[in-house]
């Protein structure tokens, strides 16, 4: 049996935490990152974190779950920039609600290595106002 990867959920925030606590329930080793201060996330707390170096050393897989556009780049690229650094996780899983037409962008700046990628789907309103679900990377 092989060793489960260790995830990381970046943005604990109301969707972000009850996956962590999720996955740990499971079994998974995980850990979070997200700006606020440890203390605010209950069981989770001692496993939150801020750094966003020490994250990306700890995790193989990053369930992203951030608010939108600009914290997606700011978490990846930018600021925190788990995936603009020399060591840096194998996995990207989007969870974030974002328009389909950014997710093109977002996976063309991700570094070519081992195996990054994006595994994402997303719930959007169109037009019509009808709720549908669709993968992001069909043509």
């Amino acid at each position: 049996m092989s060793k489960s990867p260790v995830v990381g959920v970046a943005g604990c925030g109301s969707m972000g935490l009850p996956m962590a606590q999720a996955l740990q329930h499971a079994g998974y080793e995980v850990w979070g990152l997200d700006v606020r201060p440890a203390s605010e996330f209950g069981s989770l707390q001692l496993r939150v974190l801020a750094d966003p170096t020490e994250f990306a050393s700890r995790v193989q897989v990053v369930i992203s779950a951030v608010r939108d556009v600009t914290q997606s780049r700011e978490l990846c690229f930018d600021r925190q920039a788990l995936f603009a650094r020399a060591q840096y996780p194998g996995t990207l899983i989007v969870s974030s609600t974002l328009s389909p037409r950014f997710m093109p962008d977002l996976r063309s700046r991700l570094p070519v290595g081992p195996a990054v990628c994006i595994i994402a789907t997303a719930r959007y309103e169109t037009k019509k106002r009808t709720s549908q679900k669709r993968d992001l990377f069909e043509e």
